[in-house]
């Protein structure tokens, strides 16, 4: 498994990460088993677009429920081989997708990445 930052994105999705360790230190323990825990780590599928998409989740602090949206890629050949991009660090508001977030989902799944 390997672990990528978006360049553009880093400084917010470190910000992030640096408030949250033993939380992101979690997610990347479940990430290293290749598993997937709705808590901690989980599949963001809202749509045929996304389907290889995930959020590394942190608690609700302060008016605060942050996620950095993922980009899975795994290897055809060698399906245990997966390449996770940290892609964008967003503040989900509420409990269901909101339009605003839906669209920044499909935008994400766009994007894409030499590793």
């Amino acid at each position: 498994m390997s672990l990528y930052v978006d360049e553009k994105n880093k400084d917010e999705i470190f910000d992030i990460i640096s408030q949250n360790r033993d939380r992101f230190r979690r997610a990347v323990y479940v990430l290293l088993q290749g598993n997937y825990n709705n808590e901690l780590y989980g599949k963001e599928n809202i749509s045929k677009k996304t389907y290889n998409l995930t959020a590394i989740k942190f608690k609700k602090r302060k008016n605060a429920n942050y996620r950095i949206y993922c980009k899975e890629y795994i290897d055809e050949y060698s399906p245990n081989i997966k390449k996770v991009v940290m892609v964008s660090a967003y503040n989900k508001k509420s409990m269901k997708i909101s339009k605003k977030l839906k669209q920044h989902l499909n935008t994400i799944a766009e994007y894409e990445y030499n590793l």
